[in-house]
């Protein structure tokens, strides 16, 4: 008896929160119950997932990393912003006593343009998954369905009207928004505090974010320089990577070259001369403190 009245407390309990109801004396999840309170929603709505991938460079073409995440929505929104965590740089900085380690681009701002993308999707698209997209000069944040029915691009930032209200109550109980259609300006401010280029917000079958990167114009170099070097000159595989890490660190050492590469120090002094006499690499300064030049090709 104990244990029913357990089981029908519970069940009560997700009743009144909108994630199970009852059809001819038979009691079910919801969408929403399946999304929050199971552990592999996606057997069931194929298209419940976060895909996560980052590029080198600028464009879709040279994926570095990419991760499906396919669990209940929580669990997703903590796996997304993990991924998001160990791909872009982070700073430390010392406030007292203690060191303080902050991203490049806020991680509340994130967090709320996903939790946001979570909310806000059109779960009845079969054809496509919310997208956190990482380039060397900026993030985007993306889900299925632009604006919900009946709120305007004129009206965006200044009301809320939410496309899936029982996701947004519980995303709410769980802590994860703060306040109802405050999401939008909370982004803006943090941007702002921030000191980074204001974000671009996208709307068409697709909700966007887009935010710019502290070091963008730091990659884009590094990314010209890649590109240049690729396509100035025939290149091994082995000097690429050795050139690749020299744009990355033009104060990198040939032991930690070798260290980095898993060969010997010989070897790299080998590429390096191969590289010196294809144009593409030069030593400035002295043998210890100088730095290296990576020669573009145009």
């Amino acid at each position: 008896m104990i244990i029913k009245n357990l089981f029908l407390r519970k069940v009560h309990i997700l009743s009144s929160l909108g994630v199970v109801k009852q059809v001819a004396g038979t009691r079910y999840f919801t969408n929403a119950g399946i999304l929050f309170f199971t552990t592999t929603p996606s057997s069931i709505i194929k298209q419940a997932q976060i895909t996560c991938v980052a590029f080198n460079g600028t464009e879709k073409v040279d994926i570095l990393d990419r991760k499906d995440f396919k669990e209940d929505l929580i669990t997703n929104i903590d796996s997304g912003l993990a991924f998001l965590r160990r791909h872009l740089n982070e700073a430390s900085h010392i406030k007292g006593l203690k060191r303080e380690d902050v991203l490049e681009i806020p991680l509340v701002a994130l967090r709320e343009a996903l939790v946001n993308a979570v909310a806000h999707r059109n779960y009845l698209e079969t054809g496509a998954h919310i997208m956190i997209e990482i380039y060397s000069n900026r993030v985007i944040i993306s889900n299925p369905g632009g604006l919900p029915e009946g709120l305007t691009e004129k009206d965006f930032g200044k009301y809320s009207l939410s496309r899936n209200p029982v996701i947004s109550d519980l995303l709410l109980r769980a802590g994860l928004i703060e306040k109802l259609g405050t999401g939008v300006n909370r982004i803006k401010d943090l941007i702002k505090e921030a000191k980074l280029p204001e974000p671009e917000f996208h709307f068409n079958d697709f909700f966007a974010v887009t935010f710019f990167r502290e070091n963008a114009e730091i990659n884009q170099t590094k990314d010209d320089a890649k590109s240049s070097a690729k396509v100035g000159a025939k290149l091994t595989d082995r000097q690429q990577e050795v050139l690749n890490l020299i744009i990355d660190n033009n104060k990198i050492t040939k032991p930690e070259l070798a260290e980095k590469l898993g060969i010997n120090v010989s070897a790299v002094q080998k590429q390096i001369e191969n590289l010196k006499q294809k144009g593409m690499l030069k030593r400035i300064g002295p043998k210890f403190g100088g730095n290296w030049e990576v020669i573009k090709v145009v």
